[in-house]
């Protein structure tokens, strides 16, 4: 019992400092990223999407403790992410935006394993949401390399880049798959897509 105590008072500990840095670092990455002129980057109301993100990563991980299984394993992977999304957002607002794309990608890999261990659907809806969001990201952070080195984005690249997202969310969430323990999963990514998608749009 003690040692599950330990457990939840770090984790605690953990996610102020999360918070703290992401408070800090945040507004930061707003303020390069629309110093570029960038098609694909929506209006600054769409990130808000990383607050939700954020508090449902936060009170997803307290979850496990009820659970009980595999608590370690558990930890682990999701405090990796959570550190990997705090090095995604310094390295962007260091103007390393190449490197805080790779990082990005890197993200995406660890959830695509992370998400074979969620056994809840709060678990499912939250990096659902998180994995398609991170998407986004991505395709954003290559249209700031892309505008940063001169060049310009035509507006029917935005199209492509919807396109491409869409054609990825068909790929990672296979609406047509008879497994029904990723319907929140599922879900939580096609709402991401949309939320980036309308984004872009706007």
């Amino acid at each position: 019992m003690s040692q599950t105590r330990n457990k939840f008072i770090l984790l605690s500990i953990f996610w102020v400092g999360f918070l703290l840095f992401n408070y800090y670092f945040s507004p930061k990455v707003s303020n390069i990223a629309y110093m570029y002129e960038n098609v694909l980057l929506p209006p600054s109301v769409f990130f808000s999407i990383w607050g939700l993100i954020y508090s449902l990563i936060i009170f997803e991980s307290y979850y496990i403790f009820i659970d009980k299984i595999n608590i370690l394993r558990n930890l682990f992977y999701r405090i990796l992410v959570a550190v990997l999304l705090c090095l995604w957002i310094y390295l962007f607002v260091k103007n390393y935006i190449i490197v805080s794309t790779l990082i990005l990608l890197f993200i995406i890999l660890v959830l695509t394993q992370f998400k074979r261990i969620l056994l809840f659907r709060l678990g499912n809806f939250t990096y659902g949401l998180l994995t398609g969001w991170c998407y986004a990201a991505t395709f954003l952070n290559i249209g700031t390399i892309i505008t940063k080195q001169g060049m310009v984005i035509p507006s029917y690249g935005a199209y492509g880049a919807i396109a491409l997202l869409f054609i990825i969310a068909y790929f990672n969430t296979k609406p047509f798959d008879k497994d029904r323990s990723r319907i929140a999963y599922n879900i939580a990514y096609c709402l991401s897509t949309l939320w980036a998608s309308l984004g872009i749009l706007l």
